[in-house]
């Protein structure tokens, strides 16, 4: 097994995108942390064309009603949701990625709430 880290300063660096790319085609799962928005780690052309993409982030009105349960429900169902396309046994074997944002992030690894147990 293979476990690594790298860190990238404030710009993607040269050659990272086919860094990244060439793991990936050796089966190895791709991990990118950034402080940014969602749509930069879109937009900065990591992920493969042929992989779907998944978006995990609360909706206005949930996140507008700032109310644990509605919110904590959001993150299930939508975990949920793009569980069942990878587990499809037409698209089990598809690339994917999974985008999530900081207030989704938050809410599925606080204390309260039971996504992970």
């Amino acid at each position: 097994m293979l476990l690594g880290a790298v860190a990238v300063d404030d710009k993607l660096q040269d050659g990272v995108a086919e860094c990244i790319a060439k793991l990936a085609q050796v089966g190895l799962k791709i991990w990118l942390l950034t402080g940014d928005k969602k749509e930069t780690v879109v937009n900065i052309g990591l992920f493969r064309h042929d992989m779907k993409q998944f978006h995990l982030s609360l909706s206005r009105d949930t996140e507008s009603k700032n109310q644990l349960k509605a919110m904590t429900d959001d993150i299930l169902n939508q975990i949920e949701a793009s569980y069942q396309v990878t587990v499809n046994e037409k698209t089990k074997d598809d690339p994917f990625a999974l985008v999530v944002d900081g207030k989704a992030l938050e809410i599925a690894l606080g204390n309260d709430c039971d996504i992970f147990d």
